[in-house]
């Protein structure tokens, strides 16, 4: 018996991706230093993967990314 936990075809490392991608364009058109994540259920497992993953890496051209501590104030998990 299989359990999923996501939708069929959510990829949860590209979920990460996209909220980095999209963090990265919050803060190029507000000129914030850092974002606040506030995140439910699925949502924490994404921004814990970001965090801890995806920032810790490079990006598909080589190129490091920014650091999770340089672009995230804080983050708050509920129901995650």
């Amino acid at each position: 018996m299989t359990h999923h936990v996501a939708s069929p075809g959510f990829n949860l490392e590209k979920a990460a991706a996209d909220l980095y991608t999209l963090i990265l364009l919050v803060l190029k058109r507000t000129g914030a230093p850092k974002v606040i994540l506030v995140a439910h259920s699925m949502g924490g497992l994404v921004a814990r993967c970001m965090i801890q993953k995806l920032c810790e890496g490079d990006d598909p051209d080589g190129q490091p990314r920014r650091r999770a501590a340089d672009i995230v104030a804080k983050l708050f998990t509920f129901g995650t």
